[in-house]
């Protein structure tokens, strides 16, 4: 079991994307997420996944990940986005959170998605009002699901675009 609390990612502790993550992970290869903060969540799936390769971006730099399958892009996803290079089976935003960002994340990560692959806006701030914009974002030929937790958190929300 893929084990985010041991690492400090918030992903299965104030969330409830844990089993989430463990299904959608498996067989990956390549995997990118924006907004890694300390690096608690790239850590864990890196002990989940030893032999995939991770890039990381983030606007904070990030120390404390020093691993040859991990590379980080320090700075703004739109800034770095040029940098980053070849496709992904699992692309995560989990940056600003802002709706704006999102929108932009899915224009951007889109080209970089493998066939079979994911792309996942994590955190939807006010989901009643910004999952029917997000949905409406569904590339043509992809397919979106919602997986919707919340009890106790109003953003413990996930959108996971695939693509077909």
């Amino acid at each position: 079991m893929i084990n985010f609390d041991k690492h400090g990612s918030d992903k299965d502790t104030i969330h409830t994307y844990g089993e989430f993550y463990e299904d959608c992970l498996q067989g990956a290869h390549r995997i990118l997420e924006v907004g890694i903060q300390y690096g608690g969540s790239i850590k864990a799936m890196m002990e989940l996944l030893p032999d995939a390769k991770f890039v990381g971006i983030d606007i904070e730099d990030i120390h404390g990940i020093d691993h040859p399958n991990f590379n980080f892009h320090h700075g703004g996803f739109e800034k770095v986005w040029p940098e980053i290079e070849g496709e992904f089976d699992v692309i995560i935003d989990d940056g600003s959170h802002e709706l704006s960002d999102q929108l932009s994340f899915l224009l951007l990560a889109r080209p970089h998605v493998t066939p079979g692959g994911l792309m996942i806006v994590e955190d939807i701030q006010y989901p009643d009002k910004e999952l029917p914009e997000l949905i409406a974002a569904c590339p043509a030929g992809w397919k979106v699901k919602v997986h919707d937790w919340r009890t106790t958190r109003y953003d413990d929300v996930i959108v996971a675009f695939h693509y077909c």
